[in-house]
């Protein structure tokens, strides 16, 4: 049985990516998978990345670092009607 334990982070909120890591290490889960939420590679990725090898260095457990969601075409679309929204309210 697979069991979902659902984590969202935003590099505004006060926990770090560092220590939401740092507390996975606390759970009953064989691996962790990291997805991140990006639309391009870059500096966010490769700190994603750097925090991740620190990681792995402690514990078994096994870190997995998805590949960044990228790029799509309904994005351009979501983007314009929720500006529409704000602007109408």
């Amino acid at each position: 049985m697979v069991h979902f334990k659902w984590k969202l982070f935003y590099i505004f909120a006060t926990a770090s990516f560092a220590e939401t890591l740092e507390n996975s290490l606390c759970t009953d889960t064989g691996s962790v998978f990291v997805i991140p939420y990006l639309l391009f590679t870059g500096i966010l990725m490769k700190g994603l990345e750097k925090e991740i090898s620190h990681i792995t260095k402690t514990t078994e457990k096994k870190y997995i670092l998805c590949n960044y969601l990228g790029y799509h075409p309904k994005i351009e679309g979501i983007l314009q009607e929720r500006i529409k929204e704000l602007l109408e309210n």
